[in-house]
């Protein structure tokens, strides 16, 4: 939660002034979702599978990444699957950097 945000944007409003800007809290809410959406793409069927690949392939690669960890609970595999997706990503670029 970005607590000095709402704060600030609660203290606005009720001094009257505008409220702008956005809740920087984004992504933490999305990892944790990302270790649900296998067991709901599952029990919503093959059609919405493909959905979630057309629509976000980034959620998609790391709800898929998130099923490496059954053991972990479902709010904590899609950190977990995003860390493993920046460890490959750095291997291979690492891989690409001996390579050139």
């Amino acid at each position: 939660m970005d607590e000095p945000a709402l704060r600030e944007a609660l203290e606005r409003a009720a001094a009257g002034r505008p409220v702008h800007g956005r809740s920087r809290a984004m992504a933490r809410p999305l990892l944790r979702a990302v270790g649900h959406l296998p067991g709901v793409v599952a029990a919503a069927g093959s059609r919405t599978g493909r959905d979630v690949w057309r629509a976000a392939p980034p959620l998609a690669v790391l709800g898929a990444l998130s099923r490496l960890f059954p053991r972990l609970p479902a709010d904590r595999r899609g950190p977990a699957a995003a860390a493993v997706a920046v460890l490959v990503v750095c291997a291979a670029a690492a891989g690409l950097a001996v390579l050139t």
